[in-house]
């Protein structure tokens, strides 16, 4: 009863709660990228990846990957998300492939950008999504993200 009382004289929130704000329209988006991202290995929380410990590139941590750039995230819901195609594997070893591509198109494209671009259909590349071709055909996918690259600059 004591509990009742207290929370009836706590004061209305001062900040957009969730279903105010229309954060719900950014749930289905990230939803919708782990659906397209699924075939590809999927997203893990850099946590998750990071425990693992076993990423490979010139001793490198998972943090001086980001600063560097040879890996890229999605934030969501107060964490930062790994797109799993940025690793080779077996061996967890970051992909110079997807690396340079993302650094072109940085940093006109960051985070849900970026990994859209990767998981969507290119007239680049006959309608082939970039993730699809990125480790068998990095050029014509380097080529694409040029273009790209070209129309989002103006």
């Amino acid at each position: 009863m004591e509990m009742t009382q207290l929370s009836l004289r706590l004061p209305p929130p001062q900040f957009p709660l969730p279903s105010q704000s229309g954060i719900d329209w950014l749930d289905d988006r990230f939803l919708n990228l782990m659906s397209d991202l699924r075939p590809y290995g999927g997203m893990l929380p850099v946590e998750d990846v990071r425990s693992i410990g076993f990423v490979r590139r010139a001793d490198m941590s998972i943090g001086e990957a980001l600063i560097r750039r040879d890996l890229f995230v999605v934030s969501w819901r107060y964490r930062m998300w790994l797109p799993m195609f940025q690793f080779r594997m077996p061996g967890w070893e970051i992909s110079n492939n997807a690396a340079e591509i993302a650094g072109l198109l940085f940093p006109l494209l960051q985070g849900f950008e970026l990994t859209e671009w990767f998981v969507t259909a290119s007239p680049w590349l006959g309608e082939k999504c970039p993730v699809e071709l990125l480790e068998e055909h990095p050029a014509q996918v380097r080529h694409a993200a040029q273009a790209d690259r070209f129309l989002l600059a103006g």
